[in-house]
């Protein structure tokens, strides 16, 4: 038996993880399966140009690979976490496994050019159709496979930010262990002023503003409850 190790990316999630059941020799079971898209780089670099710059690189390979059993779980627990664009974010592995061929039969566009024979005339015809066509291709299984890089953190969608409008400013109340809590007190109202109203047909004279002091209401001490007097017959509570 031939195996393979390879260094690979992983690309696309070509089919999720499925469940499914079978019947053998010993009854029903279950078998997991997956299949992903991978990346193998070559051992040598080409060049190419691209806006007018040389990059050199690693040719890529790209492969389907299939894991089954437990070895596909741990694949779905730990590498097809997507991006919030949907793309799968890729992680670098080390897989061990062996390179199999199957048979596949997929409908494509092909040109044909037949000839028929019309009143004993041969007439050349040339046209475009689909048929069934029969290709061979190799998929890598995966045996077992080793993390070559730190799983990165789950990314949640972006749900936007919410911006609250302040409308005022609450002191920040520091309370230190054994101490009780300080209410902050409420900033005094500034001061006001009012002009002295003069006569009509007075001479016109330069008014003296008048300070007026900001009035004092009593406050209940913290904890206190409010009492109503015996007269009260109101439905309304005065408070």
């Amino acid at each position: 038996m031939k195996t393979s190790i390879l260094n690979a990316r992983t690309v696309a999630i070509v089919k999720p993880l499925i469940t499914e059941k079978r019947t053998g020799a010993n009854g029903e079971f279950e078998v997991k399966s997956i299949l992903v898209r991978i990346a193998v780089d070559r051992d040598y670099k080409t060049t190419r140009t691209e806006n007018g710059k040389t990059i050199s690189e690693y040719a890529t390979d790209f492969w389907l690979a299939k894991l089954t059993g437990n070895v596909a779980q741990a694949f779905a627990d730990n590498c097809t976490d997507t991006r919030e664009d949907g793309k799968l974010i890729s992680r670098h592995l080390l897989l061990d496994g062996s390179y199999e061929s199957y048979q596949s039969v997929k409908k494509q566009k092909v040109h044909v050019t037949p000839q028929i024979e019309l009143n004993g005339m041969i007439y050349n015809l040339s046209f475009d159709t689909e048929a069934d066509v029969q290709t061979t291709n190799t998929i890598f299984i995966v045996n077992q496979f080793k993390f070559l890089d730190k799983k990165p953190e789950k990314i949640t969608p972006n749900t936007g930010t919410t911006v609250a409008s302040v409308g005022s400013v609450t002191p920040v109340i520091q309370v230190t262990a054994g101490q009780p809590v300080q209410q902050p007190q409420p900033m005094q109202p500034a001061q006001s002023y009012q002009p002295i109203p003069t006569n009509v047909g007075a001479a016109q004279q330069q008014s003296q503003p008048i300070m007026s002091a900001p009035v004092q209401m009593p406050q209940a001490p913290m904890g206190a409850v409010p009492v109503v007097g015996q007269d009260f017959a109101g439905k309304e509570a005065p408070f």
